[in-house]
Parts: structure tokens; C-alpha cells; sequence
């Protein structure tokens, strides 16, 4: 089952229990570094992933033949893999416990019709 399907079954709160759901997994993912996500993302098989940036300011993991939404379509309208975002969101705080970070997916694949789905994540 996609998680997406969780949505007749939470409504308009899916997004924020799936999110919260993903940094839980996140946490338990026990990377060291950006490198160790990237390992455990694969593991995990969602999707293919990359880095376009990784620095002291920002992350944002790019993931291709995501799991969550590759082959939906037509583009849903919006946004939908915030078990991803939660993930990294997850993982990046127990890497950086210190830093408050701020997670957005702003490009998906079966949400809205990009190539690739994009966690661009802040750290403050």
C-alpha cells in the first residue's frame, strides 16, 4: 500500500502525521553524516538519491523513482512525499542536534510532475 492511500483514512491531517512519522524513522536511522543518509535512504530503497547540496547552511536531497510517488499520474497538484522529508529532517537532527532544521519538499515527481522529488532542507 502507498502511503498515499492513508489519506481516505486521515484526511487533511496526513501530510503532518506521515511528516512526523518520517523524522521518527529518521532518528532511528543512526547516520554519522550526509554521506551515512544517503546509505541508509538506499538501503531502504526510496528511491535514488543524491546530494546537489550538502554544506553547514543547507542539505537538499534530491530522490529519483521515489517510492512514495513515481508512476502516479497525471501530477497529483501537490507535494506528497512527507514521509522523505520527514526521514531526512529526522536523520539530519540526530546528525546535528544543536540546529534547529527546517525541511520542504519543493519538487515531486507524482505530486507535481517534476523528475525528481527535492528535500531542501535549512539548518538554523
Amino acid at each position: 500500500m502507498r502511503v498515499i492511500g492513508l489519506h481516505s483514512i486521515l484526511e487533511e491531517e496526513t501530510p503532518t502525521v506521515i511528516y512526523f512519522a518520517g523524522k521518527q524513522i529518521g532518528k532511528m536511522l543512526g547516520a554519522k553524516n550526509v554521506e551515512e543518509i544517503k546509505e541508509k535512504l538506499v538501503q531502504l530503497k526510496i528511491g535514488t538519491i543524491d546530494f546537489p547540496v550538502a554544506n553547514e547552511e543547507a542539505v537538499h536531497v534530491s530522490i529519483g523513482e521515489c517510492v512514495t510517488c513515481a508512476g502516479i499520474k497525471p501530477a497529483l497538484g501537490r507535494p506528497i512525499c512527507q514521509l522523505e522529508a520527514g526521514i531526512v529532517v529526522g536523520a539530519l537532527e540526530a546528525i546535528y542536534p544543536d540546529k534547529k532544521i527546517i525541511g520542504e519538499e519543493t519538487k515531486c515527481i507524482g505530486g507535481l510532475g517534476d523528475p525528481v522529488c527535492l528535500v531542501e532542507c535549512r539548518m538554523l
